[in-house]
């Protein structure tokens, strides 16, 4: 999973499927990056760069796009 949150107190991490798992900092021995992305490889070669600049928008939109 990734981090999701942090406090003083509390580590909460959401799983692959979503799912928060909330740790108290205490019980957490170390925490490291994965130093990967979680975008697959090879994700965006069939794209050309509109479609590639049209996914990043619809991306960051608060809303979806109608059609």
């Amino acid at each position: 999973g990734f981090l999701a949150d942090q406090d003083l107190s509390t580590v909460t991490l959401r799983g692959f499927d979503g799912q928060n798992l909330i740790l108290r900092k205490d019980e957490v021995d170390s925490m490291e990056s994965a130093g990967i992305s979680l975008m697959p490889n090879g994700l965006l070669d069939d794209l050309n760069e509109k479609e590639i600049r049209d996914l990043f928008g619809y991306l960051r939109s608060a809303q979806p796009l109608n059609n």
